[in-house]
């Protein structure tokens, strides 16, 4: 398995067990919400956003990773007759065989997720970059320099923010991790001291609890899952917890509802011109409004609701674990399977003192001229017309096929499958158990064939063929 195709799948089970913390979460945040503050309930996201980072595998029925075929190969039913392309160049025998072809479902579906993904993120990181390129600062009076400075030390910010004016962004907005802005407009600067004080508190609120970092985690991980829409919905719940847990905390500081409500209000009416992963104000007139509900009843905690709320997470972080635990035990179960069913056993020679007249190769059809592939050897004996098992098993198929003449097919302990075709005389029924050196059958010319040969064929227990040329060196 390559890298991209394991990532794929890693994310498959991060994305499957998010998706039962997320329906979790809610069930929760349901019957907390009219007990408890949006600052307590929002940390529970914590272990849903872990659960998106931390690499983890989930081996579930439930998993979105087992809608996914690992590979389709052709030809690999053992329950069914398939053509071959047999040439026995001495005798002039010729068939015809469809050549194997091999999809690997699992390579295509992690390329199209990369390709996808990583367009996303690509746009992301243009459309980010513009922000940068819109910062223009003008001069910025005095006043209002004097209310952002009193915004700062009322949350006892002490880190140098800068106030930066520009016209593409109309809400108010946090940007940038390292040089941290607060991204305003001149319809901004008209506002009152009051209005103008709610912003600002907003935004710092924001910046103190590093919600701008959080914000541009949140859309990664956005660009990362796009295939799963619960994770969409479960990002907007989270940010839409983060604003009303900063509302509750503005509101905490002594400003008035009223004049942080029409302040809200007023933002709304500005249309954002650019849609960035960046916190702001207010965003679409469905969460403002649910915002304004929740603002009306704001509920105050006890002192013993921040343990309530670790207790809980540390309830989800269990069942996180146990989740991605399952797939640790299949892992040893899977490798006990191997150890007890994929023995390693010795084949012996179909026919003895055989010559081999086409071998397991490419080569050019004599008939159609085009590349075929032979996936077997052809195998000629002037001593012995006896075609024997090359190792113990059960007959699985034993009938005769216009192109393949009399066939059998054996699955042996290994799980790999030998094929016999040409065959005269067949002398095992399907159902029976064979022993190494067994006669099944004679040598014979029966299907596609002119003369008499045997045509051996070992196919492995994923569906693939063997090279068997080193068994006729």
């Amino acid at each position: 398995m390559s890298i991209i195709e394991d990532v794929f799948m890693n994310i498959l089970s991060m994305s499957t067990i998010a998706t039962l913390i997320f329906i979790l979460i809610l069930i929760i945040r349901a019957h907390l919400k009219k007990k408890m503050s949006f600052s307590k309930i929002s940390l529970l996201w914590i272990v849903f956003i872990c659960t998106l980072i931390i690499p983890i595998n989930f081996s579930s029925q439930l998993s979105i990773k087992n809608f996914i075929p690992l590979e389709d190969v052709a030809m690999v039913d053992l329950n069914k007759t398939y053509e071959y392309n047999d040439t026995d160049e001495n005798l002039n025998i010729t068939g015809n065989k469809i050549a194997e072809t091999k999809v690997n479902y699992l390579s295509v579906f992690a390329s199209i997720y990369a390709i996808v993904c990583l367009s996303m993120l690509a746009k992301d990181v243009c459309v980010y970059s513009q922000v940068v390129c819109l910062k223009n600062t003008p001069n910025i009076p005095k006043d209002i320099i004097e209310i952002f400075d009193y915004c700062k030390k009322k949350l006892n910010v002490k880190n140098d923010i800068m106030l930066v004016v520009q016209d593409k962004i109309k809400t108010p907005s946090l940007y940038g991790i390292k040089d941290t802005s607060i991204l305003i407009t001149n319809d901004i600067l008209k506002l009152s001291n009051k209005e103008l004080e709610c912003i600002f508190i907003h935004e710092l609120s924001h910046y103190k609890l590093k919600h701008h970092i959080l914000y541009l985690l949140l859309n990664i991980l956005r660009r990362v899952y796009w295939f799963n829409p619960f994770i969409h919905i479960a990002i907007s719940k989270v940010k839409e917890d983060v604003e009303f847990a900063i509302d509750e905390n503005v509101l905490k500081t002594n400003i008035n509802k009223k004049d942080y409500l029409q302040t809200i209000i007023k933002i709304l009416a500005l249309n954002n011109g650019l849609k960035c992963p960046i916190p702001n104000i207010c965003n679409e007139k469905a969460e403002v409004e649910r915002r304004i509900n929740q603002m009306k009843n704001i509920k105050n905690d006890t002192r013993y609701s921040i343990l309530f709320i670790i207790a809980l997470i540390l309830c989800l972080s269990l069942i996180t674990v146990s989740l991605a635990s399952d797939d640790v035990k299949d892992d040893k179960k899977d490798v006990i399977t191997e150890d007890v069913v994929v023995q390693k056993i010795e084949y012996m020679l179909p026919l003895k003192n055989a010559n081999v007249t086409a071998r397991m190769e490419e080569r050019i059809h004599p008939i159609t001229g085009e590349k075929v592939v032979h996936t077997g050897v052809d195998l000629v004996s002037n001593d012995s017309s006896d075609i024997l098992a090359i190792a113990d098993g059960k007959v699985i198929f034993a009938e005769f096929d216009n192109k393949t003449g009399n066939t059998i097919k054996i699955l042996h302990d290994d799980g790999n499958t030998s094929v016999y075709a040409h065959g005269a005389e067949m002398f095992v029924t399907v159902g029976d158990k064979v022993t190494a050196g067994e006669k099944i059958m004679t040598v014979g010319s029966t299907g596609y064939a002119v003369g008499p040969h045997l045509h051996f064929e070992l196919i492995s227990s994923s569906g693939e063929y063997i090279d068997i040329n080193g068994m006729f060196e």
